[in-house]
């Protein structure tokens, strides 16, 4: 491929739903009619992949982080339907606002990003973790003002308050024993991956968290589905396959539509960043889960510390984060 001497290239991909949004955008500008546009896809045509590293690297950008679209002019980057559309709109016009083109530390938020929520998660763990052993004492301390009748009536009060207390953190409390794994796991691990991918975090990491939740999901919902009466004992593993079956395909195809899932060279070991951090995630949040009945059955029934069921396999999830985290940006 040969271009003019000051290039002025669109990479974009057949399935990349915002790539479409800016080639519509500049048909409804009519801006191909007054900047010269070499339109370059890399989703199907892997042919053009190495001229779109070149161009990158041109940008100082890691190609591994980099996205599409993807607008490349005088040695600068563009990405993100606005900074292109705004740029074309100025050399069409002449007009010399500037706009800021894709850096390689603009890319790299991520890892700060990535730090905030290790904190976070860990942060998150500890109160869990303090909050149980607080519960577990307010119970201790009832049963004795139960036996202790002078003191009873003012002890009384303080149990109503500590009450209204659980009441109002009910939504974060919840359990039963009728569920593999509580409400709150789904809570926690949904909570990781909307902030994680607000943050532009690396995708392998975004992945880990959507893994832990499917997991959390497809537990959760199998264990209603146990329940009905429709479900008869010998189908009960056929209706499990299909919890897991639907509980990806409600994740997956939609991240493959909406172009998260496919860029060529979003990639760890050969893989899709997404695809491997889901499954990646899923083997260590169902292992931790196994890990916490195990440990559960050697305890009588009982375990070794408060809301063990949530903090082995949202912790499970916080160390996998940071072996990924020095893996990613180390």
């Amino acid at each position: 491929m040969s271009f003019a001497k000051e290039e002025v290239i669109l990479f974009w991909g057949v399935d990349c739903p915002y790539c479409h949004t800016v080639k519509e955008k500049i048909s409804a500008e009519k801006l191909e009619e007054q900047v010269e546009i070499v339109e370059v896809e890399v989703q199907d045509a892997k042919e053009n992949i190495p001229l779109f590293e070149e161009k990158i690297v041109q940008c100082n950008i890691n190609p591994e982080r980099a996205g599409i679209p993807l607008l490349f002019v005088e040695n600068k980057c563009y990405q993100g339907v606005d900074s292109i559309v705004g740029k074309l709109k100025g050399m069409a016009e002449g007009s010399e606002e500037e706009i800021k083109p894709v850096e390689e530390k603009d890319l790299l938020k991520g890892k700060a990003n990535t730090e905030k929520m290790i904190v976070i998660v860990f942060v998150f763990l500890i109160t869990l973790l303090l909050f149980g052993y607080y519960r577990q004492g307010s119970k201790k301390e009832e049963e004795k003002n139960r036996q202790d009748s002078k003191r009873g009536e003012k002890k009384n009060r303080v149990g109503k308050k500590i009450t209204v207390l659980l009441l109002l953190l009910l939504p974060l409390v919840f359990a039963s024993k009728t569920y593999a794994f509580c409400p709150l796991c789904t809570v926690a691990v949904g909570a990781g991956v909307g902030f994680s991918r607000s943050l532009g975090i690396d995708d392998v990491i975004v992945g880990l968290w959507v893994g832990g939740l499917l997991v959390s999901s497809c537990m959760w919902l199998f264990e209603w589905v146990k329940g009905r009466k429709f479900v008869k004992k010998g189908s009960k593993k056929w209706w499990g396959l299909g919890v897991v079956l639907l509980m990806y395909a409600l994740v997956l195809i939609p991240l493959k539509y909406t172009g998260v899932i496919g860029h060529p060279l979003n990639t760890v070991l050969g893989i899709d960043k997404v695809i491997f951090g889901i499954l990646l995630g899923s083997v260590v949040f169902f292992a931790a889960g196994r890990l916490h009945f195990y440990l559960r059955e050697r305890n009588g029934d009982k375990g070794y510390i408060p809301y063990q069921k949530v903090i082995l396999p949202v912790g499970a999830l916080w160390l996998t984060t940071i072996i990924l985290y020095l893996v990613v940006y180390y």
